[in-house]
């Protein structure tokens, strides 16, 4: 952990080194005197921001245009993908290895263990479910709604 907060510090500093520019630069065409506009609304800057990979579940952005919710798809998606294994009315034999109180057929068990979820399934991460599953847009997305309802 301590490797990566190093590499981000010196990103930014380096990014900060990069924006100083000699003080007689003239402004470039578009009027912001050299300077690349990285917040949301840089639609180039923010598709390649959020199409990862990412690298923790806490470094992936929730986009600005979100329309999936618990209804649309955070609640289907685990019915369809998750429940089979890890749903709180399952007894321990039928869990096919889920350990008991790991369920995600409520929004509170969900919430509690979003980053796990995001970590074994979301956006790249394809290690459940174990025989397969969902599509690499359907993992987007989870990890899409992921992280615009729980950070």
């Amino acid at each position: 952990m301590h490797t990566q907060t190093t590499i981000w510090l010196m990103a930014a500093a380096l990014m900060m080194l990069g924006a100083c520019g000699d003080a007689g630069d003239s402004a470039d065409d578009d009027g912001n005197n050299g300077f690349v506009d990285n917040t949301p609304n840089n639609s180039a800057n923010n598709d390649a921001v959020l199409e990862g990979p990412f690298e923790s579940f806490a470094e992936r952005p929730c986009p600005t245009d979100n329309i999936l919710t618990a209804d649309n798809f955070g609640a289907p998606f685990m019915a369809n993908w998750c429940n089979g294994c890890h749903h709180s009315s399952l007894p321990a034999g039928t869990r096919a290895g889920a350990p008991i109180g790991v369920d995600f057929d409520t929004m509170d068990g969900i919430e509690l263990y979003a980053e796990i979820i995001w970590l074994r399934t979301a956006d790249q991460n394809e290690g459940m479910p174990p025989a397969g599953g969902p599509s690499d847009e359907e993992r987007r997305m989870l990890g899409q709604w992921l992280a615009c309802e729980f950070k």
